[in-house]
């Protein structure tokens, strides 16, 4: 079904505020609007700054951004900053400047620590999944979750299953390896290759090894 958006807020004007400069960034795409919106929503200054330097020139390809965003962290990028596959499992919604920004790492706790309050399960789940490592595609909306993921520096990637939202996932969830090439990824089932992914250019088929 479709998302709904839902604002709670100790002030009713600012949650209006909010529901109202996101109906508008929807319809005319005014990205003028994402200033106030990230400041009513708590982001941190140095995630919006980032984010506004760089969509004017992804605008047609706003998820290309997660690419500049993995290219810029240094080091082993955060857990509690992968919102790759959107849906019941992430903590921030916005765009970090790296995925380890320390800021968006304080942000994404409290919100974690607001729903471990509230459902203690859900929150052991939702750790649990995000440490998992996400293979992205060029096409947009198309992401696995390697479930049991293990990213080894051959560059092999051992996984126990995998999940995502498109058709994708029927070739890799029948392997429980792959190897990561230039212009292919390789599916394994054990030490048999069974199938083969052909990349439509150097960004399609990262791996995000949260």
């Amino acid at each position: 079904g479709p998302f709904v958006y839902v604002y709670v807020s100790k002030y009713k004007n600012l949650v209006q505020e909010t529901s109202q400069i996101e109906k508008e960034m929807f319809i005319d795409r005014n990205f003028s609007r994402f200033h106030r919106f990230s400041e009513l929503m708590g982001y941190p200054k140095c995630c919006y700054n980032f984010f506004a330097r760089n969509i004017y020139k992804n605008r047609r390809d706003s998820h290309r951004m997660e690419y500049l965003i993995y290219k810029k962290t240094k080091g082993r990028p955060s857990f509690y900053l992968n919102n790759l596959i959107r849906g019941d499992y992430y903590l921030i919604s916005h765009h970090p400047c790296s995925y380890n920004c320390e800021e968006s790492i304080k942000y994404a706790k409290k919100v974690f620590a607001g729903i471990k309050t509230i459902d203690q399960k859900l929150s052991e789940k939702i750790i649990k999944l995000l440490k998992f490592p996400v293979l992205k595609f060029i096409k947009r909306g198309h992401y696995l979750r390697l479930l049991g993921g293990v990213v080894q520096k051959s560059q092999f990637v051992h996984y126990k299953a995998c999940e995502g939202g498109n058709n994708l996932t029927k070739k890799f969830q029948r392997g429980n390896k792959i190897l990561i090439c230039n212009n292919r990824i390789e599916i394994f089932k054990g030490d048999r290759k069974i199938d083969v992914y052909n990349k439509k250019n150097k960004l399609d088929g990262v791996i995000f090894n949260f």
